[in-house]
C-alpha cells in the first residue's frame, strides 16, 4: 500500500507525505478466506482495516433473523476507523465475500504514532470535522431523494476509485438505500435502457456518470 492510498482515509486526508508515510509503517498485513468473519457485531473494537485486495461485506442482523447490507467494500475501501479513537464495541459485522487482503492499524500502534507526531492530532480533528459536514449534507441530501436518486447515489459512490465498476447485488443494493429489491431492479433497469449503465454478470458498468448525477 502507498502514501497516497492511505490519504483516501477519511481521518488521514489532511496528514502530511512525510507522516504518512510515518504512519504506513505501522500497519500490519491479514488475509482472510472467502465467507470467513472478520468481526461481529458486539465485538471490542481496535482496528482500522484498508481492504488491499478482494472484498469485504459490512452487515447488521436483526432479532427476526434478517441480515441486512450496509456496505460492499472493495480495494482501498476503509472501514472500523471510529475503533482507533473509542474502542466501543462493533456496531455492525464484516465479512469476507472473497478470499482478501486487508492492511490493519491497531489501535496501540496508532497512538504510539500520535505520541510521536503531535502535530497529527490537530490534523486528523480537522480532517474529522470535514468528513462530519460532509456526512450531515449527505444525509439531509438523500432524505429529499426518490428512490433512483438514492441508488444513483449509492452506485456513484460505490465506484468512486475510478473503475465505474460496482459488485453488488440487487438485494444488496436495496438494504443499502432503505427500499425494496424490486424498486431496485425498475430503477437499474431504468439506467440501462437510457445507456447509463449496463447489467453484467459480474456486476454493474457504470457508462456515463455524469448521466447518473443528474438524478442527484
Amino acid at each position: 500500500m502507498k502514501s497516497s492510498e492511505l490519504k483516501q482515509v477519511s481521518f488521514f486526508s489532511e496528514l502530511s507525505e512525510l507522516k504518512l508515510e510515518k504512519l504506513l509503517v505501522k500497519f500490519c498485513q491479514k488475509q482472510f478466506l472467502k465467507n470467513q468473519v472478520i468481526f461481529q457485531e458486539g465485538d471490542p473494537g481496535n482496528e482500522l482495516f484498508i481492504v488491499t485486495e478482494g472484498k469485504v461485506k459490512i452487515f447488521r442482523l436483526y432479532p427476526d433473523g434478517r441480515e441486512i447490507t450496509l456496505a460492499v467494500l472493495k480495494p482501498f475501501n476503509y472501514f472500523g476507523e471510529f475503533s482507533l479513537l473509542d474502542r466501543l464495541p462493533r456496531s455492525a459485522g464484516a465479512v469476507a465475500v472473497e478470499n482478501t487482503i486487508l492492511h490493519v492499524l491497531e489501535k496501540h500502534s496508532f497512538d504510539e504514532f500520535l505520541k510521536e507526531n503531535s502535530q497529527a492530532s490537530l490534523e486528523i480533528l480537522k480532517a474529522m470535522s470535514i468528513m462530519i459536514r460532509k456526512t450531515n449534507d449527505r444525509i439531509e441530501s438523500l432524505s429529499f431523494r426518490d428512490s433512483k436518486g438514492r441508488l444513483a447515489s449509492k452506485l456513484l459512490e460505490m465506484s468512486k476509485n475510478g473503475t465505474h465498476s460496482v459488485s453488488a447485488t440487487h438485494q444488496e443494493l436495496s438494504e443499502m438505500i432503505g427500499t425494496a429489491r424490486e424498486t431496485v431492479t425498475r430503477s437499474l433497469n431504468f439506467f440501462e435502457k437510457n445507456n447509463i449503465l449496463k447489467l453484467e454478470r459480474a456486476g454493474i458498468s457504470i457508462l456515463l456518470p455524469s448521466e447518473l448525477e443528474k438524478y442527484l
